[in-house]
């Protein structure tokens, strides 16, 4: 009888969990579809990655300038982030890739996969499907971690519903880059450390969870760079503990199964070691970067908006103070209040009351799941890594995928810490999952009305837009930045020709070409005016006042000049603007028809 109602109660927990899981995936899927808009330039890189085999860019080889100040068929943009038949399935170009830039090869190479099934096509669709079988694995794995660290399933689900909802999962899951994968590869990794310290006195080492700690390592190590380092972290967590208490014989095979997988990944793909302590790279020495203190503050600031809606404060505030004063003057009410009424039998009961929930309290954190300390310490030390090795000056609000990786970990910590303290003040099942429950939906909602929804990338436009353009169009694009040909791939890579150019040489580059139709194909002017707001000035996609920042003053250039220029191009017969749009990485770019 006991066993068929234990039966009864798996099974409702595991239909319960897969209709939230469900629910969510078609929330996000209907979400992306309305309002995904835009992407940012790595998101296209993804796919330029994944699936082109003339390089990793599509504007420059060998740091020389590529595509560039002269007339190229447009079929070349879209090339890059499709497949074309004669590349189905060249897992050779995608390892060589990623070798040539900074990240490993795996989910590039699942990606070119998906790609694959549907050649000369693209879609962000793809990336997004497979960003969706990884968050599904992320949540069934959340589920058994919450539910390890709490011996009770409901609080996993509760877990599972509130993080599935924010705007944190939402981001990652909109972000077409390999941060999903690698963020569930992260919390089926520190499942099956929990599971391997749940198992730590059996008689046996268990292998079979130590081989499956080898895989998800081997596949994590394959998948992001940063995965090695919260790998490190936690391994070390792990391993000082088995080491401290004695299970010598368990440390040592856990120690041994990392190294291996570590040492395994480094063989397959040798390029990790450059990526990793390479100068020039994204953590790079040479980028601008805020203060240490300052970045671990807006960094955990972003987490906590985009998990429960709350953001904290990075700035210095009086905080602190204010709790100090507040305990002294509590306490000089307080210790007169307790001295008059002493001899009170309310007063002495409320002190043993007191007393008997703080014996309780020592005595439940002697069965303390050492797998939520774990949680802490490694969600603080990806944080610290993070703020030292990472610049928000650099990427803005978008740096919050480096610690995407945390996201689920640090819920899993919060979840489980609170219902840890339901557990030891509350005694009501009822209540302590009403209460659970209560929470997951409260900070979800918060999460979705409070946070930024930044992966959307929903720019504004007026009049024509970029993705409006004609097919059978030629278009001369004048760019800030070389780099930002990539965030074209996909908006006129069906369009007959493109002329990209950048300040420097635009006014004199020659523009003519006698094979191509200027007097019956539409022609278009495409200006990116972030050097001209900013006084010759643009970063990383955030456009930066420049009061405060000394520059050439060559660099400085005159917007009318260059209009001048085109208006009386040999190859315009009219000048006219028809529309704004900021589809490019966030800048505004203005678009002319030239005939």
């Amino acid at each position: 009888m006991k066993q068929a109602i234990s039966f009864k109660s798996i099974k409702r927990h595991h239909i319960l969990l897969f209709f939230i899981i469900l629910m969510q995936c078609i929330y996000l899927s209907f979400s992306f579809g309305i309002n995904k808009k835009g992407f940012h330039s790595d998101e296209l890189w993804n796919y330029g990655f994944a699936n082109s085999s003339q390089g990793t860019d599509i504007f420059r080889e060998n740091n020389q300038l590529k595509n560039f100040d002269n007339w190229e068929n447009s079929s070349i943009l879209y090339d890059y982030i499709s497949v074309d038949k004669s590349e189905i399935f060249d897992y050779s170009s995608v390892y060589k890739n990623c070798a040539d830039d900074y990240h490993p090869f795996l989910g590039f190479m699942l990606l070119h996969f998906i790609c694959a099934l549907f050649p000369g096509t693209w879609s962000a669709w793809y990336c997004f499907a497979l960003n969706l079988i990884f968050f599904v694995i992320q949540q069934i794995f959340l589920f058994k971690l919450i539910r390890r660290i709490t011996n009770n399933s409901y609080y996993g689900i509760a877990g599972v519903l509130f993080f599935g909802f924010t705007t944190g999962a939402e981001d990652i899951l909109f972000f077409l880059r390999i941060y999903c994968p690698a963020t569930a590869i992260s919390v089926v990794f520190m499942y099956y450390l929990s599971e391997l310290y749940n198992q730590r006195n059996s008689s046996k080492v268990p292998i079979n969870i130590l081989v499956k700690i080898a895989i998800t390592t081997l596949i994590g190590c394959l998948t992001l760079h940063e995965f090695i380092i919260l790998a490190f972290i936690a391994a070390l967590i792990y391993g000082l503990f088995y080491l401290i208490t004695k299970h010598f014989k368990l440390a040592i095979s856990f120690g041994i199964s990392m190294i291996s997988s570590a040492l395994l990944s480094i063989a397959i793909f040798p390029a990790t070691i450059p990526h990793l302590f390479d100068s020039s790279g994204t953590f790079g020495s040479q980028v601008v970067k805020y203060s240490f203190v300052f970045q671990f503050k807006l960094y955990m600031s972003y987490i906590t908006n985009d998990l429960f809606g709350v953001a904290t404060s990075p700035w210095p505030s009086m905080f602190l103070w204010y709790l100090f004063y507040g305990l002294i003057v509590f306490l000089f009410f307080f210790i007169p209040f307790c001295f008059i009424f002493r001899h009170e039998k309310w007063l002495k009961n409320f002190f043993l009351l007191i007393k008997r929930k703080c014996i309780d309290f020592i005595h439940k954190f002697k069965f303390f799941n050492f797998a939520l300390f774990a949680l802490m310490i490694v969600c603080i030390s990806m944080l610290a890594v993070n703020a030292y090795m990472t610049s928000i000056v650099h990427m803005g609000r978008v740096s919050n995928r480096y610690i995407m990786i945390i996201y689920p970990l640090f819920a899993a910590f919060v979840v489980s810490l609170f219902c840890y303290c339901l557990n030891w003040i509350f005694k009501n099942k009822k209540l302590k999952y009403i209460m659970c429950y209560g929470f997951a939906v409260i900070f979800a909602t918060l999460s979705i009305l409070m946070a930024p929804h930044i992966f959307r990338f929903n720019y504004p436009h007026e009049g024509v837009a970029i993705e409006d353009i004609e097919e059978n169009s030629n278009c001369i694009i004048m760019l800030s930045s070389p780099f930002l040909l990539t965030c074209t791939t996909y908006t006129l890579g069906k369009t007959n020709h493109f002329f990209a150019t950048t300040y420097n040489t635009a006014l004199t580059a020659d523009y003519k070409n006698s094979d191509i139709n200027f007097k019956d194909e539409p022609l278009y002017l495409l200006i990116d005016t972030s050097l001209f707001n900013n006084n010759g000035l643009s970063v990383g996609g955030i456009s930066l006042p420049s009061s405060n920042i000394t520059y050439d003053i060559e660099a400085i250039y005159d917007k009318d000049t260059y209009l001048s220029f085109y208006k009386n191009l040999d190859i315009a017969s009219n000048f006219e603007k028809v529309g704004t749009d900021y589809n490019l990485f966030g800048r505004e770019v203005e678009i002319y028809r030239l005939n």
